[in-house]
């Protein structure tokens, strides 16, 4: 996927997390472990949620923030897959969730690079908008987690 703007990046994060919850899905098919299978099924609907809010974003934020070029950022960073390399059916629950973290900091720390070089107020706000609701997501989806494993 060509990436150049702003718009580009939501839509990729939209992919993005709608793949997560693709792999979590079929992981928690495939895994042997009910502890696994539910943490997997949880972290896939919070995944598909976020698809869903990125999509939203997408079709309708401030046609003029979702205009604001990114390009520089793909030039330094040129990786765009989503990359869940790890069989997630054969991880622990802490090796899931660790992951999971991991993959959203991945997209968070890439809106606060965003945000901090957006020159416009309407490209800031929607970033902002962005990124709390990564760190929202990401807590609630590690305080579920934690709870089941309290179970």
């Amino acid at each position: 996927m060509k990436i150049d703007t702003l718009k580009d990046i939501i839509h990729w994060t939209r992919d993005y997390h709608a793949h997560l919850s693709e792999r979590m899905m079929q992981s928690s098919i495939e895994s042997g472990n009910e502890r696994n299978q539910m943490l997997l099924g949880y972290l896939a609907d919070h995944e598909k949620l976020l698809s869903e809010q990125m999509e939203v974003f997408e079709h309708s934020g401030d046609i003029t923030a979702l205009n604001t070029w990114c390009y520089e950022w793909m030039d330094k960073n040129p990786t765009t897959e989503p990359t869940v390399d790890s069989p997630l059916a054969d991880m622990s629950t802490d090796q899931i969730l660790q992951l999971v973290v991991e993959q959203h900091q991945k997209i968070i720390e890439l809106y606060r690079y965003l945000q901090s070089r957006a020159e416009t107020d309407s490209a800031r706000e929607c970033l902002s908008q962005l990124l709390g609701v990564e760190e929202h997501e990401v807590m609630t989806m590690v305080q579920g987690a934690n709870r089941m494993q309290e179970m």
